[in-house]
């Protein structure tokens, strides 16, 4: 089985060098390479592309000429997605040795069809259990053009929302073996930086309204198409 380990980034070269680092190390317990990488640079981040591509040949590199924002950019990727698999992953991270030879190994035992979703463990903070992870080829397909993360939302909830569907379903797992370590600014102040910062403010405040809109009216994307951003003034 081959996934695409889909990375989103925003002029954070150290934080993404940094999870890379751990990514070719976690793809070295693997008996064969199961995961093609790659990194999209949002809103025409010229810079860190230019760098990824000459110092990282192995993995795809892509930038967007606008503003995506990470739900965008994996909704972006999954429209034409070829493998077995997405696994949506945040460039603040950086996986534990053997989370993706333990991601696998599930896989194979929960879902042989691809029909299902994954969770990944951010093993040192307490958070969403789908915050990050993979969605499985069948699983997507439920959605028009694959579209699973919900446009109703900008940076906020929309992984949510796409764990509370697959659990809804019976198609969810959260692997507590497949581990990370998230450098969440909440947990590790010197982690803050420009592109923390920017993804807050109105934006943040917009996608809690639309959250709590879509919860009051039982709205879950996937099951239902309707969306209620437009209605907040």
């Amino acid at each position: 089985m081959i996934i695409d380990l889909v990375i989103p980034s925003f002029k954070r070269k150290e934080k993404l060098d940094r999870c890379l680092k751990s990514i070719f190390k976690a793809k070295e317990l693997l008996v064969e390479d199961q995961a093609n990488i790659y990194l999209y640079f949002d809103n025409n981040d010229v810079e860190s592309y230019n760098y990824f591509e000459s110092n990282y040949p192995e993995v795809e590199c892509f930038i967007m000429e606008k503003q995506y924002r990470a739900f965008g950019i994996w909704d972006y990727h999954l429209k034409n997605l070829k493998s077995m698999g997405l696994l949506y992953l945040c460039d603040d991270t950086e996986l534990l040795s053997d989370c993706l030879v333990n991601l696998f190994k599930e896989v194979k035992i929960k879902f042989s069809d691809v029909d299902g979703m994954i969770g990944l463990n951010q093993s040192n903070i307490k958070g969403s259990d789908s915050a990050m992870g993979l969605i499985l080829r069948k699983f997507a397909e439920r959605y028009p053009n694959n579209q699973c993360f919900c446009p109703d939302y900008v940076s906020f909830y929309a992984d949510s929302e796409i764990g509370d569907y697959a659990k809804k379903l019976g198609k969810f797992y959260h692997c507590k073996e497949a581990k990370l370590t998230h450098f969440h600014p909440a947990f590790y102040p010197s982690e803050k930086d420009f592109t923390h910062n920017l993804i807050r403010g109105e934006g943040q405040k917009l996608d809690k309204k639309v959250n709590k809109i879509r919860k009051e009216r039982k709205l879950l994307w996937g099951e239902t198409w309707e969306l209620v951003r437009s209605e907040i003034k």
